[in-house]
């Protein structure tokens, strides 16, 4: 519409909790250990 060249882009990733000891005082049940990102 404006002429302009842009680009987009989407991340996604998956994270291990334990892989960086976060969260550890708190037991599985209550938080999981893998974290989806979505940006």
């Amino acid at each position: 519409m404006n002429k302009i060249t842009s680009a987009g882009f989407q991340l996604t990733g998956n994270l291990k909790r334990s892989d960086f000891a976060i969260g550890s005082k708190f037991p599985p049940p209550i938080i999981a250990d893998d974290v989806d990102i979505k940006s």
